[in-house]
């Protein structure tokens, strides 16, 4: 009797380690799982800026989780879904969904910094400056921490006039930005039209202020017809086509 008990002792032992070893590797490794949501993660972002910019322009975080957190094991049957606001925004979930028996779905947070050349001024600017190439300069800047609007073409605003003042420095932004009227209300202009064989000007005054490449309304200075123009150049307008 006492050998049997001296035996089963051991036995029990034993089935409690084997039932420990069978329930841990049921577990989902949760490093794992972390490396499983970087790895997708990073071959979507590979597809949305191509492997040579990513590799010199995105990084990526992924969150912790808690370590309490018990999942079935699931390492080959997961699915992942990106939920991203839009405009880069620098902080975004993917959602990891498990299909095997036990099914389980989980958001992990991931955090994406992309970093790029951005305008900023060179020097202090003023409402209603007009922008040339010396106020502007590049600095290399994590856009998804800096905001909307930031500009990352040169030639997109030379030529723009300012609507507020900048600091030296400070991202130069879109909305900071206004089309310069280049035609203003009452002033004389030349109107042209033209046609494969002719072209004809005449002088009009323009009822309206005007940008380059805004439609406004001139009156012919002759006829006193009014007409649909195009701002084509600084007291210039073109008759607009439909």
């Amino acid at each position: 009797m006492r050998l049997r008990s001296f035996l089963a002792l051991p036995l029990m032992i034993l089935m409690m380690l084997l039932s420990s070893l069978s329930a841990a590797e049921s577990v989902q490794d949760i490093d794992r799982l972390l490396q499983h949501v970087l790895n997708h993660t990073t071959e979507h972002y590979q597809t949305v800026f191509q492997k040579n910019k990513f590799k010199e322009n995105v990084q990526i975080n992924v969150g912790r989780i808690d370590s309490r957190i018990r999942l079935s094991a699931c390492d080959d049957n997961l699915t992942f879904k990106i939920q991203e606001p839009p405009h880069h925004a620098r902080n975004i979930t993917v959602k990891v969904h498990c299909k095997n028996k036990k099914r389980w779905t989980i958001y992990i947070p991931v955090s994406i910094d992309i970093y790029a050349n951005v305008l900023v001024s060179t020097h202090s600017l003023q409402r209603g400056d007009i922008l040339t190439q010396d106020d502007l300069e590049f600095k290399r800047m994590n856009i998804s921490s800096i905001g909307r609007g930031h500009i990352e073409n040169l030639s997109r605003v030379l030529g723009m006039e300012m609507k507020r003042p900048l600091r030296p420095g400070d991202v130069v932004r879109l909305p900071h930005l206004n089309k310069p009227d280049i035609v203003r209300k009452g002033q004389i202009v030349v109107v042209s039209s033209s046609s494969r064989f002719l072209r004809v000007e005449t002088s009009g005054i323009a009822l309206v202020n005007g940008y380059l490449g805004e439609r406004i309304r001139v009156k012919n200075e002759r006829s006193n017809r009014v007409v649909d123009v195009e701002v084509v150049a600084p007291g210039k307008v073109s008759i607009a086509t439909r």
